[in-house]
């Protein structure tokens, strides 16, 4: 297999007109690593926010926590089966606080 890589390519300058290439695809690792990142923190946040409503002595703001609703059709909450949840929204009962598997 003889192909002539052109590694030269990374210098020129790219369809924008500003940058290279290899500052093209640097500034491309940059954005999507601080998305990343601005997406972890917000996730964190969120579920942080979410679990202490959810333990909360007030009723309805510990309902209100309970962001997962029943499947229309099997009445389970939206986990995975074999999955362990946490659910207050079950068609069974009120299960809030308790470990329970899907099946």
């Amino acid at each position: 297999m003889n192909y002539n890589w052109n590694w030269g390519i990374f210098f020129e300058t790219s369809p924008d007109g500003v940058h290279t290439y290899l500052e093209t695809l640097l500034l491309g690792t940059l954005w999507t690593l601080a998305t990343a990142l601005a997406a972890w923190c917000l996730a964190l946040l969120l579920g942080s926010l979410v679990g202490v409503v959810r333990t909360m002595p007030n009723r309805f703001l510990a309902r209100l926590g309970d962001v997962a609703p029943p499947d229309r059709r099997t009445g389970n909450s939206a986990c995975t089966s074999n999955l362990l949840c946490i659910s207050g929204a079950d068609a069974g009962g009120w299960s809030h606080g308790l470990w329970r598997e899907h099946n």
